[in-house]
């Protein structure tokens, strides 16, 4: 995805930034948040227009960007963690932009959700123009993939699609003995294709789609 150079005098424009934006430089730096890889993608998946992201599940959206786009993805160092992949720079930039008034929490507790706020509204939406196009595709998909799931669904989906992640998670006895209930039901979304979760759970497509319907 490319975009127009401001033209010069553009009275929205200031230093290349909208002037929305750049006002924001004396306290936040939107300069430096474009600059930083990892605060950029936070929010760029945030300034899509999907919504806020809980915690857990941004972590996990931005392990899919390291596996769909590894170049993209290769400032974000996950490691198996309680709950799958994670990412401690990751956490820290989040922290960062929260502490600049850039991002703001829902819902406080353990499955607290990130939302731009007033102020990081229009940093988060520059931020998503200036995308890479497939990217920004792919910021999309993951809020479509984990619109509707719940914090054990989606666990269950990464555990069960990047089992290598799940050494250390604190889920993974319980996800492995209801593998088959989380993947039909992942069927049943339409998360993943009958082909998958048949490959997934070792079994012919048919059998699946027996399964799938038996469990409706």
């Amino acid at each position: 995805m490319t975009h127009a150079a401001p033209e010069p005098g553009n009275p929205d424009m200031e230093g290349g930034l909208p002037a929305a934006v750049a006002c924001n430089e004396t306290d936040g730096s939107a300069r430096a948040m474009m600059a930083d890889p990892v605060q950029r993608h936070v929010l760029s998946l945030l300034g899509t227009g999907g919504g806020p992201m809980a915690r857990t599940k941004l972590q996990k959206a931005m392990y899919l960007l390291s596996v769909d786009h590894p170049r993209e993805g290769s400032n974000h160092d996950f490691r198996p963690y309680k709950y799958g992949p994670y990412c401690r720079a990751l956490a820290r930039a989040c922290e960062k932009l929260e502490k600049d008034g850039i991002i703001g929490t829902e819902d406080p507790g353990p499955w607290a959700s990130y939302r731009l706020t007033e102020k990081g509204r229009p940093v988060g939406e520059e931020a998503a123009r200036r995308e890479d196009g497939k990217v920004l595709g792919s910021f999309r998909d993951y809020h479509r993939l984990f619109d509707g799931m719940g914090h054990d669904d989606m666990l269950a989906y990464i555990h069960v699609m990047f089992p290598g992640m799940a050494a250390d998670s604190k889920k993974r006895d319980y996800i492995e003995e209801n593998k088959k209930h989380f993947v039909l039901k992942m069927v049943r979304m339409r998360k993943i294709s009958p082909g998958r979760g048949a490959e997934l759970l070792g079994m012919p497509q048919d059998v699946l789609r027996n399964e799938e319907i038996f469990r409706r």
